[in-house]
């Protein structure tokens, strides 16, 4: 298609209004926006666009080029600034976006190397206080390893006399708890044999009781027996 004024302006209007510089170049989501670009000029019907993502892309550098040459050409035979049209404030302002948009995408990107540095030097170090932890363990372990291999390699004569000095402890244990029992059983013992003396002599004074009642009854009837035979007489 042929490129008139009018397309060139409308065209750098679009740029200007998707702003396609805010994405990373040569990223999918600039392709995306200069896709847009390319849809919007192609559905105008007045005047009449038929490109693609490509060609927009391409058109922009072109006028571009155009932009400074004239700008040069006529400082150059003048000797001042020439006077700007429309699509050259237009241009101007595309440059503009475009110096922005990769200033902030190379702020970006440092920031996001600086937050990766920042990551990398937290893992060294847990990875490093991992490493010096795993070192004291294990010589911990080795120390500990150490002693239990010289308590292992103590004399025959060590280990004797410890078990016999076992063996006496709880020898000792044991007696003290039989002497324990034994004096218990012999409480109770004594205890029951109280209880039953009790029980004998309690019983012993009731049988008195009882045989010496019996006794007085079998008196009182004797004496009645013969005050009865006397008054018979």
């Amino acid at each position: 298609m042929e490129w008139t004024m009018e397309h060139n302006i409308i065209y750098c209007r679009d740029i200007l209004l998707v702003n396609p510089f805010q994405s990373k170049k040569g990223s999918v989501e600039r392709g995306s926006l200069w896709t847009q670009i390319a849809d919007n000029m192609n559905s105008l019907v007045s005047p009449k666009f038929i490109v693609t993502q490509r060609s927009v892309r391409e058109h922009l550098a072109v006028l571009q080029k155009k932009y400074q040459k004239k700008m040069r050409q006529e400082e150059e035979a003048s000797g001042i600034s020439p006077e700007k049209t429309e699509l050259d404030i237009l241009l101007e302002e595309i440059y503009v976006a475009e110096q922005i948009g990769e200033e902030e995408q190379e702020e970006a990107s440092r920031m996001n190397q600086e937050k990766t540095d920042q990551e990398q030097a937290r893992a060294d170090d847990v990875r490093r206080t991992a490493m010096e932890t795993f070192a004291e363990t294990q010589k911990r372990n080795g120390d500990e390893k150490e002693k239990k291999t010289k308590r292992k390699r103590r004399s025959g004569g060590e280990m004797v006399d410890y078990l016999k000095e076992k063996f006496e402890s709880e020898q000792k244990v044991r007696k003290e708890e039989m002497e324990v029992k034994y004096t218990m059983l012999e409480l109770e013992e004594k205890k029951h044999t109280a209880n039953v003396a009790m029980q004998k002599d309690a019983s012993n004074q009731q049988m008195e009781m009882l045989h010496a009642m019996q006794d007085q009854n079998i008196q009182q009837q004797k004496q009645q027996q013969q005050q009865f035979q006397q008054h018979m007489q």
